[in-house]
């Protein structure tokens, strides 16, 4: 018999909440704390829009991603 636990997803399709996030966070945090004894900082999460996004990606991540 294998002592292995089931695993069951934290979330199934593509629409997130706060709630949810803040599920994901506590099951990820409880892992590693408890699993992987690691040390964890506190966490920001930011939402934002998707032109608030992509004006970021351009004038940080794009130019050194991409030589343009």
């Amino acid at each position: 018999m294998s002592s292995q636990k089931k695993m069951t997803p934290l979330f199934t399709g593509c629409s997130w909440s706060f709630d949810l996030l803040g599920h994901a966070h506590d099951a990820i945090s409880k892992i590693a704390l408890d699993e992987l004894k690691l040390d964890i900082y506190p966490n920001q999460i930011e939402i934002i829009s998707a032109e608030q996004m992509l004006d970021a990606y351009s004038c940080a991540g794009l130019p050194l991603m991409y030589q343009h």
